[in-house]
C-alpha cells in the first residue's frame, strides 16, 4: 500500500513540475510576443519620422518631385520588409508555443494514464 501511495505520490510531483514549467513557459511566450509586437511599433514610428525628416529636407532643398516619390518608395519597401519580418518572427513564435502545447498535453495524458494504471492496481 505504501509502495502506491509513493508512486502516485510521485506521479502527482511530476504532473506538478510539468505545469510549473508550462507556465514559465507561457509567461516567457507572452513576453516575447509582446517584446516582438513593441519593436514592430518601434520600428513604425522610426519609419514615419525617418520619412517625415526626409520630406522635410527634401522641401528645403527644394528638390525634384520624382526625388519625393523615390524616398517614398524606399521607406515603403523598407516598412514592407519589416512587416514581413515581424510577421515571420511572429509566425515561427506562435508555432513553436503550438507544438510545445501539444507535446506538453500527451505528456499530461500520459501522465494521467499511469496515475490510473497505479491506483487500479491492487
Amino acid at each position: 500500500m505504501t509502495n502506491k501511495y509513493d508512486s502516485v505520490k510521485k506521479l502527482y510531483k511530476r504532473q506538478e513540475e510539468l505545469e510549473q514549467e508550462y507556465f514559465s513557459r507561457k509567461k516567457d511566450y507572452d513576453k516575447t510576443l509582446e517584446k516582438i509586437a513593441e519593436i514592430d511599433s518601434d520600428l513604425n514610428n522610426i519609419f514615419y519620422e525617418v520619412s517625415d525628416m526626409t520630406r522635410q529636407i527634401l522641401g528645403e532643398l527644394e528638390a525634384q518631385p520624382e526625388s519625393f516619390s523615390k524616398v517614398a518608395q524606399i521607406n515603403e519597401r523598407l516598412n514592407d520588409q519589416s512587416k514581413e519580418v515581424y510577421q515571420l518572427q511572429k509566425q515561427k513564435l506562435i508555432n513553436g508555443w503550438e507544438a510545445y502545447q501539444k507535446e506538453y498535453r500527451k505528456k499530461q495524458d500520459l501522465l494521467e494514464e499511469e496515475i490510473l494504471k497505479v491506483r487500479r492496481e491492487k
